[in-house]
């Protein structure tokens, strides 16, 4: 799993250079089940990402807070499912 403090760095330099959208989806993994998904997204949404997505398989759905994913100023801006 990528470490917070990488991904802070690793999106604000992409924020710096223009970058508006973010795509949250892992090559192999599934990004809820990293620990500080909430943290990710919340950082995200601060330093003005646009969009900000995600895919997900939904395997430990029942283990999510839904209010903080999808909140309109801290959350997901768009959730395509399978």
């Amino acid at each position: 799993m990528l470490d917070l403090d990488k991904f802070k760095d690793w999106a604000l330099a992409s924020r710096k250079i223009g970058f508006s959208r973010l795509n949250l989806t892992p090559l192999n993994g599934e990004f809820f089940m990293h620990k500080n998904h909430e943290q990710i997204l919340d950082y995200s949404r601060k330093i003005g990402f646009d969009k900000i997505r995600t895919f997900s398989n939904g395997l430990n759905f029942n283990k999510l807070n839904f209010d903080k994913i999808f909140d309109s100023q801290n959350g997901l801006t768009s959730f395509p499912y399978l």
